[in-house]
């Protein structure tokens, strides 16, 4: 495979990859706001800046896969607390 291709391919799969942190930010924006919580308390929550939450629904970089069941865990926990 010729530079110009491996590069070519390297591209491809980083649009993909933004699409696709973009789709897991918009779910994660819809989650948050139907559990009621604002990006400071989920934040809170996770243990993290607000900001990063942000960047997270955005699509932006830094959303670790490892960090879901943690996130899935602080939404659940406000569905609990409301029924």
């Amino acid at each position: 495979m010729t530079a110009k291709a491996r590069l070519q391919r390297a591209a491809n799969q980083l649009a993909a990859a933004s699409v696709i942190a973009a789709g897991l930010g918009e779910m994660l924006r819809a989650a948050r706001r139907e559990a009621g919580l604002s990006q400071a308390e989920l934040a809170a929550r996770l243990g993290c800046p607000q900001p990063t939450i942000a960047r997270w629904e955005r699509g932006g970089s830094g959303l670790d896969p490892q960090r879901l069941p943690a996130i899935l865990a602080a939404l659940d926990a406000t569905s609990h607390r409301q029924e």
